[in-house]
């Protein structure tokens, strides 16, 4: 597993089990760095990746903000609905 993948996983992780709620700041770089003792670098890229992913956006001055989720995010083509569901 990469190191930026690890910072992602947490992220999401911490986004599906409400910890961090949509509209919600997430920790600061510094925070999550030291946390998953991962560089503070990496963790740039983590959240770099789920910003082009639509997951979470950056606010200048402010911090990371998770973004609220379509409904059909995850949605699968060609998969009945008894089947998603």
């Amino acid at each position: 597993m990469l190191k930026t993948d690890k910072g992602k996983e947490y992220i999401l992780q911490n986004i599906a089990s409400g910890v961090y709620p949509i509209g919600h700041m997430i920790e600061s770089e510094p925070v999550l760095s030291e946390k998953l003792k991962i560089s503070r670098m990496t963790i740039r890229e983590a959240i770099r990746d789920l910003v082009e992913e639509n997951i979470l956006e950056k606010q200048h001055g402010r911090g990371t903000f998770v973004l609220k989720q379509p409904k059909f995010k995850g949605f699968q083509c060609g998969i009945g609905f008894s089947e998603e569901m």
